[in-house]
């Protein structure tokens, strides 16, 4: 066991308290009124840190809250802290909180409003009421499978891992709302960007909403013309954002495809690329069955306001590609960069572009071999979540 010791907790008056008026976090009117509130409903149950001489660390806000609601005395917890480990300290609290999930926030917000009791929620939160209510409604629209295609789902009691035998979570894959995808990539996808998609599948495990699989057009607006195949008939895989899940990325993929099919039965083809830049080779792919097709060559891309753009994006989004007109109005320190090879993979939905692609094989891809549960703990990069993280990826 851990030698983690657990300091002691002191009641002190107030009046000892010294604050740090350099604090750089600060409350609105309407949280420290809610802080108030809270104070009074549960009482003073987080105790402020200071270091030795009662020089705050954490807990300006409540020791503030305490005073306006005329508390004379309150509990502290002493640390021996420099001055550098004090605000160290008072970061750390300050910043590392969880991430939250709508469709769970949503789920406690109902049990809550079911209980009578959303005004309290509100006025303890500093969120209006109404606004608590439409988060409720919205997630309802948002965050729950569309009706259009019957799911994929696969029982926990019968889906096991083949490596370790036990059992996997329940997984429901099925087409989900724009808003949905987004959320899931803007949150949980390394770019943090939502492309343009044809076809959006949400990630649901025991009825928790997990993340997305987004297919669209790709970059290249003649991805089709090296299959001697027609624009329709070609997409890419453009994002699989995902957080923590238990299902392997393989298997969610592959749900994925065959919902693409049934709900898109003109697409024979799929594209997808493996970016060696954030760790990818291709295992996910590899162990998916799709085709590995080599290296594509290196382009130059734009590099605006820290990120690398598509020429394609770069023009959609400002007009131009012109350099001199970039850097004069969205980014004086605009340039080209070179963009690294990536892994071209392609997967085809019947035997006879199966059969016309297998002989362009690369056989020297460069993959490993597939686990197949190690837990992935959330984080994602290119168009499959990041290798250090993921089952296959």
């Amino acid at each position: 066991m851990p030698d983690i010791r657990i300091p002691k907790v002191e009641i002190v008056p107030i009046g000892w308290i010294k604050r740090d008026l350099s604090n750089p976090n600060r409350m609105s009117k309407e949280q420290f009124e809610a802080l108030k509130r809270n104070l009074s409903r549960y009482g003073f149950i987080v105790p402020i840190i200071t270091n030795m001489d009662y020089l705050l660390a954490d807990g300006d806000h409540r020791d503030q809250a305490a005073a306006a609601l005329g508390m004379t005395e309150i509990p502290v917890i002493r640390l021996e802290l420099n001055d550098v480990e004090r605000r160290i300290l008072r970061q750390a609290l300050n910043k590392l909180h969880g991430e939250h999930i709508p469709s769970l926030d949503a789920e406690e917000f109902r049990k809550i409003l079911e209980a009578g009791k959303l005004v309290d929620l509100a006025g303890l939160i500093a969120r209006p009421e109404e606004e608590l209510r439409k988060f409720i409604s919205d997630a309802e629209k948002d965050f729950q499978p569309l009706p259009d295609l019957d799911p994929f789902m696969g029982g926990a009691k019968l889906i096991k891992c083949p490596k370790c035998v036990r059992s996997l979570k329940t997984l429901i894959i099925k087409p989900c709302t724009p808003t949905a995808a987004r959320y899931a990539v803007e949150k949980w996808h390394y770019s943090h960007t939502f492309p343009a998609s044809i076809a959006n599948f949400g990630v649901w495990e025991d009825d928790i909403f997990v993340g997305a699989v987004v297919f669209g057009v790709g970059a290249g607006p003649r991805a089709h013309k090296p299959f001697g195949l027609k624009k329709h008939e070609v997409c890419e895989l453009v994002r699989v954002a995902l957080h923590t899940h238990e299902n392997p990325v393989t298997r969610i993929v592959s749900i994925a495809l065959r919902l693409l099919k049934k709900a898109r039965p003109c697409i024979r083809l799929v594209v997808s690329y493996a970016d060696e830049r954030q760790g990818h080779t291709g295992k996910i792919y590899r162990a998916g069955n799709w085709l590995y097709l080599g290296k594509i060559v290196s382009e130059l891309r734009y590099f605006l306001n820290g990120m690398t753009l598509h020429n394609r994006t770069v023009y959609e989004r400002y007009g131009t590609r012109n350099l001199d007109l970039l850097r004069e109005n969205v980014d004086s320190a605009a340039h080209l960069v070179n963009d690294p090879p990536k892994h071209k993979f392609i997967y085809c939905f019947d035997k006879e572009l199966q059969v016309k692609f297998v002989s362009r094989i690369v056989k020297t891809a460069p993959l490993a071999q597939v686990e197949v549960c190690r837990p992935y703990q959330g984080g994602g990069s290119g168009a499959i979540p990041t290798t250090a993280h993921t089952r296959g990826g």
